[in-house]
């Protein structure tokens, strides 16, 4: 009974002692912690995101430092967080002006079957090439199947990583990945044919591409896909396309030809679909595809203002155009091209009546937004700049000069134009200087400047379609103020564009994604912005 009780006595005193060390070890750490975050400074790859008595804006859960020379405090934030002692309980530097920065870029955790630690909850991607599981975590999260579901990248070693939060708007100098026409199942080139051989295969190269792209720039803020991301909008189509991009990288995305305009006739039987109870309708598919691109873009946070209304019952409007601002830098996606326009109708056997659609030309929409963007390098974007077939912005063939019809300048395909529309829009771009660069998709072997044939050798430079433009208030071409043109590519020739922002230029270089891979090809082409 007396060594039971000493047993009892003695596992009773070290219960006490592991207890009493185990507090003692925990407020010593919390000592340096707290001792240690005023003299640190802010992680490696961290970026200014606010001035003192300004809002550090961001999306996601992130590390806020707040300080100035190598005196900080850091605290985690989500959504936000005011640059201020307010915020922060404590002024790290007093009598001296300081900053707020973040760390941008995702940081490794921990490599396959170890644990992922971190403070808070975050958002932590396990994977390998590009290819992620995401699961938001609080504390820790093991590095494996086990704490993610599923294996992204069978018979890969993989690697966690702790997702940044995103701060669009105080970044001086990232990354952007542009491309078009991924157009699953279109397949029709002979670069396609002896490739990859099949459009899935094409686009599963893209996307793996890519994802590599963003590793090797951690600074990447999204991919912007101008067009065509289907190519007869099957919900098949969108499923690959979903799986492929969408759900993988933060994406935005620009509707083509093959989207909507090639599918507008009621008559053309590629577009029945099920559609809102009808078993069959005359627009289903492109209606369905539309509710998916307005879902896509309005889930993407970033993007700031959206000219599609279909909170109406029966009517819905406007151009689906967008825009969102990365730094200094606005981006602008005007999807086709800015005149395109066109209205139907489509019975909704829910509703037991018509819905109108009406589809309207982004120029509008566009001048008012230029007005109220002086302050920001404009990147525009679209599908179709200049195919006849897509009734873009230049034709080759002569037509007569009539109210919306294209005619034949004399001169460079520049100077031939879609009346009204295109000389309001080359108006536009003699109005606002700071529009700095487009982007364009279309022409599946057009990377940047450069025309590429299909073995992705460089056949030449774009010579025809390389300038857009600015015209005066009596639509004669302002000289020397051309805007540039750069095209993005397609899967199916596997080319797309990594390109630079920095404050005074853009860096846009073309690449080719065989077997996944990113092989730079052509040259860089420079464009120097004020």
């Amino acid at each position: 009974m007396r060594l039971e009780r000493n047993e009892r006595a003695t596992h009773h005193f070290l219960t006490v002692s592991q207890f009493i060390s185990h507090i003692v070890a925990t407020m010593l750490v919390l000592l340096f912690v707290q001792a240690s975050s005023h003299a640190q400074a802010p992680p490696a790859g961290a970026v200014e995101c606010a001035k003192e008595s300004e809002r550090c804006n961001f999306s996601g859960t992130g590390d806020v430092s707040y300080g100035a020379g190598d005196k900080w405090i850091t605290k985690t934030a989500t959504d936000g967080i005011n640059c201020g002692v307010a915020a922060f309980g404590k002024d790290p530097a007093p009598n001296v002006l300081k900053t707020c920065k973040i760390v941008a870029v995702a940081r490794k955790c921990a490599d396959e079957g170890g644990v992922c630690g971190f403070t808070g909850t975050r958002t932590i991607r396990y994977g390998a090439n590009g290819i992620w599981a995401e699961k938001v975590a609080t504390g820790a999260i093991f590095c494996g199947v086990a704490g993610f579901g599923r294996d992204p990248v069978p018979n890969v070693l993989k690697q966690c990583y702790i997702a940044p939060p995103t701060i669009p708007n105080k970044l001086s100098s990232f990354n952007m990945i542009f491309a078009s026409d991924p157009q699953y199942a279109f397949c029709e080139s002979k670069a396609c044919k002896e490739g990859p051989k099949d459009s899935k295969t094409a686009n599963q190269w893209h996307s793996l591409a890519i994802g590599k792209l963003g590793i090797a720039n951690p600074d990447t803020q999204g991919v912007v896909i101008n067009g065509d991301l289907t190519n007869a909008m099957r919900w098949e189509h969108i499923d690959v396309f979903e799986s492929l991009y969408a759900s993988k990288y933060v994406i935005y995305p620009g509707l083509g030809n093959h989207d909507y305009q090639n599918y507008t006739a009621a008559s053309n039987d590629t577009i029945w679909g099920p559609y809102d109870g009808n078993a069959t309708s005359p627009h289903g598919t492109l209606l369905n595809l539309l509710q998916y691109f307005a879902k896509t873009v309005r889930a993407n946070k970033n993007i700031q203002g959206f000219d599609w209304n279909d909170s109406g019952y029966w009517d819905k409007s406007g151009s689906l155009a967008y825009y969102w601002d990365v730094g200094d830098y606005r981006f602008v996606q005007l999807n086709n091209f800015p005149p395109f326009a066109f209205k139907f109708s489509n019975f909704a056997s829910r509703k037991a009546g018509n819905e109108n659609f009406d589809i309207q030309s982004s120029l509008p929409w566009l001048r008012t937004l230029l007005s109220k963007s002086k302050d920001k390098k404009v990147v525009l974007n679209m599908h179709s700049i200049n195919s006849p077939d897509c009734f873009g912005m230049f034709d080759v063939s002569p037509h007569k000069n009539a109210q919306d019809k294209w005619v034949r300048q004399p001169g460079a395909y520049s100077q031939l134009l879609w009346l009204p529309g295109a000389y309001e829009f080359g108006r536009l771009l003699g109005e606002n200087l700071n529009v700095v660069a487009i982007f364009a998709g279309h022409v599946h072997n057009y990377v940047g400047d450069q025309v590429f044939n299909d073995n992705g050798t460089l056949e030449s430079l774009n010579s025809e379609y390389s300038t857009y433009d600015r015209r005066d208030a009596n639509n004669q071409v302002v000289a020397g103020k051309a805007v540039p043109v750069l095209f993005s590519g397609s899967a199916e020739y596997n080319m797309l564009l990594s390109v630079k922002f920095e404050p005074t230029k853009i860096t846009a270089q073309p690449y080719r994604t065989l077997n996944g891979n990113a092989t730079s090809i052509g040259t860089a082409k420079v464009i120097n912005v004020r």
